[in-house]
């Protein structure tokens, strides 16, 4: 399918608008056929798929230039004010790709040191983050005026206490389990 789509620029497009529209169907059943959410994945594929379509077309360079941070910027802003969570997230998602292109110009090896750990981010990354959003600043704290503080330690742990335990099991001599970790 993914073969069939990228052979025309015409099918990418459609495909992602399908993509769009379906987001938009409610599927709040009590379904007993909803295990792990599966009657959800529909609203996940639209990001899934602008991934796809992001890369096939290279619009990260586009996203280099300095006239696109502003501009995104501005669009993410409109989005939040207008509620309009599917334009916000995927203009939040260009526009953190923006702000990282913009870093890399300037410090090209900020993010070489988590090159190796991408995969184990990508799968430890939520239990920090939502240990630190729903416990510390929910429960413990629970104070809208912390909000950018928690934000940044969110960002944070999601980065940093993966690449730290990555490292620990790095030095495991047991090939299974850095596997299991997502490393080589």
């Amino acid at each position: 399918m993914f073969r069939y789509l990228c052979g025309s620029k015409f099918r990418m497009a459609a495909f992602l608008l399908f993509c769009c529209v379906i987001y938009f169907i409610d599927t709040d059943l009590e379904s007993p056929w909803n295990v792990f959410y599966i009657l959800e994945l529909h609203h996940y594929l639209v990001y899934f798929f602008f991934g796809i379509f992001f890369f096939r077309f290279k619009w990260y360079n586009y996203l280099s230039n300095k006239i696109a941070l502003p501009i995104l910027l501005l669009l993410y802003i409109t989005g939040y004010a207008c509620s309009v969570p599917l334009f916000t997230s995927l203009t939040g998602i260009l526009l953190m790709c923006s702000i990282c292109l913009h870093i890399v110009r300037y410090v090209p090896t900020l993010f070489s040191s988590f090159r190796d750990y991408i995969f184990p981010i990508y799968l430890m990354s939520w239990l920090f983050q939502t240990f630190v959003e729903l416990i510390l600043w929910k429960q413990l704290c629970n104070s809208e005026s912390l909000f950018l503080v928690f934000y940044a330690v969110n960002l944070l742990s999601g980065l940093f206490i993966p690449v730290l335990i990555c490292k620990v099991i790095e030095r495991c001599p047991i090939r299974l389990v850095r596997l299991f970790f997502g490393l080589q």
